[in-house]
């Protein structure tokens, strides 16, 4: 029986409900310590399950960097009398691994790195997102003279392009800035050079260079290259240089890898060299100059004239040889040696400043003709430039004999018949290339007195012609003395002699 609720005894429910209570809770702390949580696990599993309030499961990702996948726990019972422990599953922590995509650098760039001024601009953008709205500002990063801005879109593999136009004053240096809310900032920058440098048409290596660059002295304070230039090289060219307003420029030189600078001209087909060379500058177009170059290496042509041919065997002939060369002839660089065939006439003549050597000889032989003369020219290098070595073609030299000359000398005499041969007489023979004998001469008539002769005939040789000559002289009578003696016999009118 309880008591009343004024008497201080507890009612009988409340006992049981105690009961209950207390069973339950010793049956979640047996039950985490068998699962080897210990008590705190069980509390826990019993704080979990009164303050739950969403019978479903949640599936929970971690955002962790180690890409581990967490699962919650099954949902659990509330019930007060069901004691049966949750089944809790350990996480797999087990690390897998991460595959990392490499993104690309937004970029910008223009077509040409400078332009005249007023000149079209294209601007091309790559590596953008797909799709992304950029938008684009140019401007006058020195002068802040000008800008402009506009806004494009990348196409699906990221890349655009625009174009603008340039103002017609100049500017010197732009810059180009391009940004995007996904991909950032790009930025890139050209210049509007207003002095347009080109390559000349005219007087022009064969092939003319792809590109060169260009040497100048910049003034900064006037438009006639007055006082003290600031030595500069241009970006590469064809294309323009910057000259500003109140300012010069004195162009030097170009130069290009394999070929020598020539001259500068105001005209593409001039082949004038420009007298002054000094640019004034300005706010706008100054114009165009044109760059001459010839190559580093040149063919030469080599050109043989004689100075007689034909020519006479003994005659001294001079050969002279003329050097070419396209581009500009090598002047005095290098030197021509002169063969007859495999002979050497004269060796390593140098070139005087007309490019020219000569050789002259009289080595020459009419036995040998006609004779296959050519020059050699070796070749040169100077000042960077080569000069390559060529062979004429052949000069045919005909040499014809040279004529000989046979003298027939006699002294004066007298001669008296003495009954012998006389032969008093001398004869020589002479000729261009030392040719100079002393035959003997042939007689007629020259025993009995009277009028004998004497002759030389050369009947010639390889190199001369034949000649002769005679000359006579006279073989006087000798004086006879007779002497008479008589035997002393008297005449009688018979002619029988008496001595």
């Amino acid at each position: 029986m309880g008591s009343t609720p004024g008497g201080g005894r507890r009612p009988p429910y409340l006992k049981i409900a105690f009961v209950l209570a207390g069973c339950f809770a010793a049956g979640l702390i047996a039950a985490g310590t068998v699962a080897g949580a210990g008590p705190l696990a069980a509390l826990s599993a019993l704080s979990s399950a009164t303050d739950s309030t969403d019978p479903t499961s949640t599936d929970t990702t971690s955002t962790d960097s180690t890409s581990s996948d967490t699962t919650s726990t099954a949902p659990t019972d509330t019930s007060p009398t069901d004691t049966t422990p949750s089944d809790t599953t350990p996480t797999d922590s087990t690390p897998t691994s991460t595959e990392t995509t490499a993104v690309s650098s937004p970029t910008i760039s223009s077509d040409q790195a400078d332009y005249a001024p007023g000149s079209n601009v294209t601007l091309t953008g790559a590596d953008w997102a797909a799709g992304e709205a950029v938008h684009l500002f140019v401007n006058d990063d020195q002068g802040k003279t000008w800008s402009y801005s506009a806004d494009v879109a990348a196409d699906s593999s990221g890349a655009f392009t625009h174009h603008f136009q340039l103002p017609t004053s100049f500017v010197a240096t732009y810059a180009v800035v391009a940004t995007g809310a996904t991909s950032g900032t790009a930025s890139a920058s050209f210049t509007d050079g207003n002095l347009s440098i080109q390559l000349a048409t005219a007087d022009q290596a064969t092939p003319a260079p792809s590109s060169f660059t260009v040497s100048y002295l910049a003034f900064n304070t006037g438009t006639t290259c007055s006082g003290s230039g600031t030595s500069q090289t241009s970006g590469t060219l064809p294309g323009n240089i910057g000259i500003g307003t109140n300012n010069s420029a004195r162009l030097a030189s170009a130069s290009a890898a394999g070929y020598t600078f020539a001259y500068f001209s105001d005209t593409a087909n001039s082949t004038t060299p420009l007298s002054n060379t000094c640019i004034a500058g300005g706010n706008g177009n100054l114009g165009t100059v044109y760059a001459h170059f010839a190559s580093a290496s040149r063919s030469t042509t080599t050109a043989l004239t004689s100075s007689a041919n034909p020519s006479t065997y003994g005659q001294s002939v001079t050969f002279t040889a003329t050097v070419n060369a396209a581009g500009g002839n090598p002047g005095a660089n290098g030197s021509v040696t002169f063969k007859d065939g495999t002979t050497v006439l004269c060796s390593s003549v140098a070139l005087n400043a007309s490019s020219q050597a000569t050789c002259s000889t009289l080595a020459l032989t009419a036995a040998d003709s006609p004779h296959s003369i050519t020059a050699v020219y070796g070749g040169a290098t100077s000042g960077g430039t080569t000069w390559n070595g060529s062979t004429s073609s052949i000069l045919s030299q005909t040499v014809n004999k040279a004529s000989s000359t046979t003298t027939v000398t006699c002294p004066a005499g007298p001669f008296t018949y003495n009954g012998s041969a006389q032969t008093p007489c001398s004869a020589t023979v002479t000729g261009a290339g030392g040719l100079s004998l002393t035959p003997t001469p042939t007689y007629s008539n020259n025993t009995n007195a009277g009028t004998a002769t004497a002759s030389y005939t050369y009947a010639g040789d390889t190199n001369h012609t034949g000649s002769s000559d005679s000359k006579n002289f006279t073989i006087g009578k000798r004086d006879v003395s007779a002497k008479i003696s008589a035997s002393g016999k008297v005449y009688d009118g018979s002619t029988d002699a008496a001595y």
